[in-house]
């Protein structure tokens, strides 16, 4: 049944689920982070993740001897989802249309501006509430650019596989398409496979290239590990509220005639064991 409630009867609320369920489902599929990550719903703000350090041990025995025992251990990182909100300037007339219109007419502008924001925190950090990200958290197993980015790819891969630990994504920027597209082996054939069923790849792992606008490359030309072990939280909840004087950077509302839609959300991101990761960084 359509929402027949005007926006100026409720400047504040949440978004109606049909919108709220469409936008998660936008990030989601735009957001490489969301893309490459583990995901997991978070019913609070607060949400424990017991991870497996040491999985004991099994012992071989004799008929009648005494089994040994051993204790798994575990470690207890935790997400804590932090607030995201995005202001979205509209004309004064929709406060005459129902939230459902108007939050559904703006949902992608909102998407987009959530999906840059969550890459952006989640690989480089960048304007980020959270205490790790992928960029820093691979700094102990970089490898600095050498202008050979296959061989660069496959040492960063191996400082990963050294802790035991299988890459499964690998992470780039638009501008390594054309590096990519010209890799050779001896042969003359090319080392990265396009498109396919399992998407373009490198030594059989996948290549991400995120289209959120989210990449620094002052910072990495790639990143890459197990990302099982970075892990993405969403609270389903989505508040909106609607702006009628506030002045959005040099933008005044009132002068202009407009009033504005900010929506939050909030995620929560923790990497489990930071020697999943690695990183290519720009040749010096």
């Amino acid at each position: 049944m359509a929402d027949t409630t005007l926006l100026k009867d409720n400047l504040v609320g949440s978004v109606p689920t049909e919108v709220s369920n469409e936008l998660i489902k936008s990030i989601v599929k735009q957001s490489t982070a969301f893309t490459v990550c583990r995901h997991v719903p978070m019913t609070s703000d607060k949400k424990i993740l017991p991870v497996l350090t040491d999985t004991g041990s099994a012992y071989w025995t004799g008929e009648g001897e005494k089994i040994g025992t051993s204790v798994m251990a575990f470690d207890y990182p935790q997400l804590t989802a932090q607030k995201l909100a995005v202001i979205i300037p509209t004309t004064k007339e929709k406060l005459s249309d129902s939230a459902l219109n108007v939050l559904g007419e703006i949902k992608e502008g909102i998407a987009d501006a959530f999906t840059r924001a969550i890459d952006s925190a989640v690989f480089f950090g960048n304007a980020s509430p959270f205490t790790k990200n992928i960029v820093d958290v691979a700094e102990g197993n970089k490898i600095v650019g050498t202008g050979k980015i296959d061989m660069d790819i496959s040492g960063a891969m191996g400082k990963v596989e050294d802790s035991d630990y299988t890459v499964n994504s690998i992470i780039t920027h638009n501008g390594m398409k054309k590096v990519f597209r010209e890799l050779r082996d001896s042969n003359n054939n090319a080392i990265v496979l396009p498109g396919g069923a399992s998407g373009t790849q490198i030594y059989n792992t996948t290549i991400h290239i995120p289209q959120s606008r989210a990449w620094d490359k002052t910072k990495a030309e790639v990143l890459l590990g197990d990302f099982t072990k970075a892990i993405i939280g969403t609270r389903e909840n989505i508040e909106y509220e609607i702006l009628k004087e506030a002045t959005i950077g040099e933008l005044n509302l009132a002068e202009q005639d407009l009033i504005a839609v900010k929506c939050t959300m909030r995620f929560g991101f923790n990497i489990v064991d930071n020697k999943a990761f690695s990183k290519v960084t720009p040749k010096v």
